[in-house]
Formats: C-alpha cells, sequence, structure tokens
C-alpha cells in the first residue's frame, strides 16, 4: 500500500481549500452582478421616460408649435390668463400671474377691437416672449352664458393675435 506522502495530502487539502474560495468568490460576483442588473434596470426605465418625454418635445418642434410653458426657463405658466364672458356685452380679463383683474362693458359692434386693444395691453410681456423664443401662451374662455358664439368670437379674436384657446 502506498503510503500519501505529506506534500500530497497538504496539495489534496489545498486544492479543496481553492474550491471553496473559487466557490465563495463566484458566488459573491453572482450576488454582485445582481445588484448591478437591478440598478441597471431602474436606470433603463427612467431613461426611457426621458426618451418618450424627449420625443414629444421634438415632434413639436418639428411643427415649430412648442407652449412656452413647458419652456426649461419656466418664466410663462401654463395658462396666462382667463377670459369670462358675462353676457353680449360684459367681459372680464384676468391676468392669472399678477392676479389684475379688468371688468368692462363694450357694445357687440365694437368688441373685436376693444377686446383685442385689451389683450394686447395686459399680456404684452407674455406676447413678447412668445415672439421672441417662438413659442406660443394659452388662455381659458369661460363661457356664462348659453350663446356658443360669443364663445367661438372670443376663440376667433384670440387666434389673430396668436393666443391657443384652451378649454379645460
Amino acid at each position: 500500500m502506498r503510503r500519501r506522502t505529506r506534500s500530497g495530502e497538504l496539495m489534496a487539502f489545498s486544492l479543496s481549500e481553492l474550491a471553496y474560495v473559487l466557490l465563495f468568490l463566484a458566488v459573491g460576483a453572482l450576488v454582485f452582478l445582481y445588484n448591478q442588473f437591478g440598478i441597471s434596470q431602474q436606470e433603463i426605465a427612467m431613461l426611457k421616460t426621458e426618451v418618450n418625454f424627449l420625443n414629444e418635445i421634438l415632434a413639436e418642434k418639428e411643427n415649430g408649435v412648442v407652449p412656452c410653458w413647458r419652456r426649461p426657463e419656466a418664466v410663462i405658466p401654463e395658462i396666462v390668463g382667463d377670459i369670462i364672458i358675462h353676457s353680449s356685452r360684459e367681459y372680464t380679463i384676468v391676468h392669472r400671474e399678477s392676479g389684475a383683474e379688468e371688468n368692462f362693458t363694450v357694445k357687440p359692434e365694437d368688441k373685436e377691437s376693444y377686446v383685442t386693444a385689451r389683450l394686447l395691453a395686459i399680456f404684452a410681456e407674455e406676447r413678447a416672449y412668445a415672439k421672441e423664443k417662438k413659442c406660443y401662451i394659452r388662455m381659458k374662455v369661460t363661457n356664462e352664458t348659453n350663446d356658443f358664439s360669443l364663445y367661438r368670437d372670443m376663440g376667433q379674436i384670440l387666434r389673430k393675435i396668436g393666443v391657443v384657446l384652451v378649454n379645460e
């Protein structure tokens, strides 16, 4: 019978120890890779939402239509003001940012010129910004009457001065 030499026994122990060390290193590497995979999945999800947002912005810019409130400096609010139609003669213009309110009564035949002049005066700063940055501003019209033609006429006035009508 052959007897193992001492160096042979040491070699057998060191190989089994090496196998255990390699096994633990492999398990540790798998745990590390699994954690990195989770982190990368979160980053991928975040980047996908950012890409979708940027694609929306790009689609808007392709047509040359960008709302001012979506610009990075965020100077202009989402809706710059309100027009409230009380009757065919009575109107209120509200500037949302400053809270300024202007009530006026006007004859139906003078409505377009008067409302246009008031809107140009009240929202001059926002319109200048929109012209400079090539974007558009939005206003809300509330019709307290049952006459839809008043609402439609106000929409046409807003369109002529380059303001988008919002129907919230």
